[in-house]
């Protein structure tokens, strides 16, 4: 690395931890002022508010990432033009570009490591989040997952079950339907029940009918007073794990989601929009280094303040596009995957738009 480069990192970096820090404390303050009442009334006790906020920090970082980065950039970049570090830079032969270049290659690293805490640490975090909060702050009960009504669940080897009552102490399901999905999603077998026993560590099903379906579209029906079925490997235990939502859901996981959605025959876009934001929302942090780099080399005539005011409003812009674009790929206006980098694609043309017009 060369001597530049360290100048360059040194104060960004360093404006990149104190603005990330301050914006996470602040949002932690002001909701910790805006719930104090109820936690006092709920007798919480301290530690369990101190969790509460500290299961959060990862999901506030992700999110504000992008905000921290503009304001370092105007910050450290309109400090030396401010300086006139820049003008002293461009005498002695070094343009725009190669100092745009040092800051892009630092926001493509960081926009890896924003995946990788996207990835491993948030789902994590939300997931103890939910737990700690409604047992910690609410002070209700955990959730019995081993009592359920109106489950669906997608088991090994595609087979879709549907149980009306689900009792894990007795390992019994009551009023269930299992369906064999082949590789189209369409039913090659369908077992109705009004009852499910595990007995021998095999499902027992007692006062049903198993149908058969052909290419033809005809089916063969075989009624029984009780059978096993073998090849059904979901054990009693998988019906009572908790089902996450998409926020506390992992890549592989959201994928298998949406898996799930289609060959239940429901619409996956807003699955898909997250899998596909999962992506798209990190990598926001290296493509708008494009736009916020240009205007920062030219706060001097502006002022920081200028700079601090058009960071948050450029952040405010991308989160509303694309919470708005979400919006439209949710109701199939476009497709999940446009839905999720279309505010990604508008600020990089429009950032090397700035780019190219820059003076170096």
């Amino acid at each position: 690395m060369k001597i530049l480069d360290k100048y360059l990192l040194k104060d960004f970096l360093k404006a990149v931890f104190f603005i990330l820090f301050a914006l996470i404390f602040i949002f932690v303050i002001v909701d910790l002022f805006e719930d104090l009442s109820k936690f006092i009334e709920k007798k919480v006790e301290i530690f369990d508010i101190f969790l509460f906020y500290l299961y959060q920090i990862p999901t506030i970082a992700v999110l504000v990432f992008p905000v921290v980065i503009l304001l370092a950039l105007f910050f450290s970049m309109g400090m030396m033009a401010k300086h006139f570090e820049i003008m002293a830079l461009k005498a002695n032969g070094v343009n725009l570009y190669r100092i745009f270049c040092t800051y892009l290659i630092v926001g493509f690293f960081m926009s890896l490591v924003i995946i990788c805490v996207n990835e491993f640490v948030v789902p994590s975090a939300n997931e103890k989040m939910t737990v700690h909060k409604r047992t910690k702050i609410k002070k209700l009960p955990p959730i019995n997952y081993y009592f359920q009504n109106n489950l669906t669940y997608l088991g090994k080897n595609d087979y879709l079950y549907w149980i009306k009552t689900y009792n894990g102490e007795k390992k019994v399901i009551q009023k269930v339907t299992v369906v064999k999905l082949d590789k189209k999603y369409k039913p090659v077998k369908r077992i109705d029940a009004k009852q499910a026993v595990w007995k021998d560590s095999v499902w027992e099903f007692q006062d049903g009918f198993e149908r058969t379906f052909t290419d033809s579209l005809n089916q063969s029906v075989v009624e029984f007073d009780k059978k096993k079925f073998k090849e059904l490997k979901e054990k009693p235990e998988d019906f009572a794990r908790r089902v996450k939502t998409l926020e506390e859901m992992d890549y592989a996981e959201v994928k298998a989601y949406v898996e799930k959605q289609r060959k239940t025959g429901k619409d996956p876009s807003k699955a898909l929009i997250e899998l596909y934001t999962k992506i798209s929302f990190p990598f926001i942090t290296f493509i708008i280094i494009f736009l916020g780099a240009p205007l920062s080399a030219d706060t001097r005539r502006k002022g920081l303040t200028f700079g601090f005011g058009l960071s948050l409003l450029i952040s405010f812009i991308y989160w509303g596009g694309l919470q708005v674009s979400k919006a439209y790929g949710i109701k199939g206006n476009m497709s999940p995957m446009l839905a999720a980098w279309l505010p990604n694609i508008i600020f990089a043309v429009i950032g090397l738009f700035l780019m190219i017009r820059v003076r170096k």
